[in-house]
C-alpha cells in the first residue's frame, strides 16, 4: 500500500502536501503512510481508494488457513502476520 501511494504521487508529480490537500489529509499522515510507519485504518484505505482511484484488497486468514487473493496480489502486496501468527495480506491495484 505504501509503495502504491508513493508511486501514484510520483507519477502525478505531486508533493506530499499537494497529495494531502487532494485527499483532505495532513502531510505528516501521507509521509507516515509512504514510509510504512502506520497501519492505515479502513477509513483511510477508503479515502485513498476513492481519492487516488486505486483498489485495495485486504485478506486476513487464521494461522492455519492461508489463502492468497491472487499471485499478482502476493507479488505486489504487503504481507505481515498478527502476533497470533495469522496472515494479513494487503494489496493495491
Amino acid at each position: 500500500m505504501a509503495i502504491k501511494v508513493l508511486q501514484h504521487r510520483s507519477l502525478a508529480r505531486l508533493t506530499q502536501e499537494q497529495l494531502a490537500q487532494k485527499l483532505d489529509m495532513k502531510q505528516s499522515a501521507i509521509s507516515r503512510l509512504e514510509l510504512g510507519e502506520v497501519t492505515p485504518s479502513f477509513a483511510t484505505l477508503v479515502k485513498l481508494a476513492e481519492g487516488l482511484k486505486i483498489e485495495f484488497v485486504v485478506d486476513i486468514s487464521p494461522r492455519k488457513k492461508f489463502r492468497l487473493v491472487t499471485s499478482a496480489a502476493e507479488k505486489q502486496g504487503v504481507k505481515s502476520t498478527t502476533p497470533e501468527g495469522s496472515r494479513v495480506l494487503v494489496a493495491a491495484g
